[in-house]
């Protein structure tokens, strides 16, 4: 274990303002990569749902499209 002076240099370097400010600034630059993960989640988010819905949209033309088809396939079309 520590003696006093020794844990006592330990909490003198541990609460110091330069410390104190490297870490604000480790914990600005954390903020900041998550903030930019979490930009990019929320556009490939709303890619995929813009996509799906264009799935979507596409495979409801298709049935149509399917459906006249079998329609000209008849003798009277």
């Amino acid at each position: 274990m520590f003696n006093f002076r020794e844990k006592r240099i330990f909490e003198r370097i541990i609460y110091s303002k330069a410390m104190l400010g490297a870490l604000s600034i480790l914990f600005f630059f954390s903020l900041s990569a998550v903030w930019g993960v979490y930009e990019k989640y929320h556009e490939a988010k709303q890619n995929k749902d813009a996509a799906f819905r264009e799935f979507e949209s596409m495979t409801g033309r298709v049935r149509s499209l399917e459906s006249e088809v079998v329609l000209l396939k008849t003798d009277r079309g």
